[in-house]
C-alpha cells in the first residue's frame, strides 16, 4: 500500500466509476464448458458505470504519549 511504504504521503483521495457486473447463468451449458465446478462463474460488465465512488485512505496519526 502506498501508505506504508512512501512517508511523505498523508493521504490519498480517489474517484472510482461504480461499475456493475451481472452473473451469467452457467447451469445451462455443459459440465465440459463449466469443468464440472457449479461455482464456476462468468461476469458480464455493464456497458456504463452507475456514477461514481468517491473513497479517501489517511495514515493513522502517530501517538504523542
Amino acid at each position: 500500500m502506498v501508505l506504508e511504504k512512501v512517508s511523505e504521503i498523508s493521504w490519498i483521495k480517489m474517484t472510482m466509476p461504480n461499475k456493475h457486473y451481472l452473473n451469467i447463468d452457467m447451469s445451462k451449458f455443459p459440465a465440459n464448458v463449466t469443468k464440472g465446478d457449479p461455482r464456476h462463474h462468468i461476469y458480464q460488465p455493464i456497458d456504463k458505470p452507475a456514477g461514481l465512488i468517491y473513497a479517501q485512505l489517511r495514515r493513522r496519526p502517530k501517538s504523542h504519549l
